[in-house]
C-alpha cells in the first residue's frame, strides 16, 4: 500500500517534488463574464432560455425551442475558445429535444 501512495504522489509532484512538472496545468475555463463578444447580459437571457421547464404549455415550449433554433449562430458567434460557456446550455437542449423514432 504504501508503494502505491508513493507512486501516487510521484506522479503528481514528480521525482524531486516539484509539482507541476508532469502534470500539465489546466486551462481556464472561460465564463459568460470573461467573453467579450457579446455583451454577458444578453448572454444570460439567451442560456437562461434553456432553463425553462416544459409543463405542456404552447408558449413555454417554444422558449427552448427558439434556443435550440438559434444555437448554431450563436456558437458560431462566440468561437471556439467561448464553448465551455455554452456546454452546459447543449447539453440541457440535448435532452429536452430527444426523438423517439420508431423501431
Amino acid at each position: 500500500m504504501e508503494n502505491n501512495l508513493k507512486i501516487i504522489f510521484l506522479l503528481a509532484h514528480g521525482p524531486s517534488g516539484d509539482r507541476g512538472r508532469l502534470l500539465p496545468t489546466l486551462p481556464v475555463v472561460p465564463t459568460v463574464e470573461d467573453q467579450d463578444v457579446v455583451p454577458p447580459t444578453l448572454l444570460k437571457h439567451y442560456l437562461s432560455m434553456a432553463d425553462v421547464e416544459l409543463d405542456g404549455s404552447p408558449v413555454e415550449n417554444e422558449i427552448p425551442a427558439f434556443c435550440a433554433y438559434t444555437f448554431p449562430a450563436v456558437v458560431i458567434t462566440l468561437g471556439s475558445a467561448n464553448w465551455p460557456v455554452l456546454r452546459e446550455c447543449f447539453e440541457k437542449l440535448a435532452i429536452m429535444f430527444q426523438v423517439n423514432l420508431p423501431p
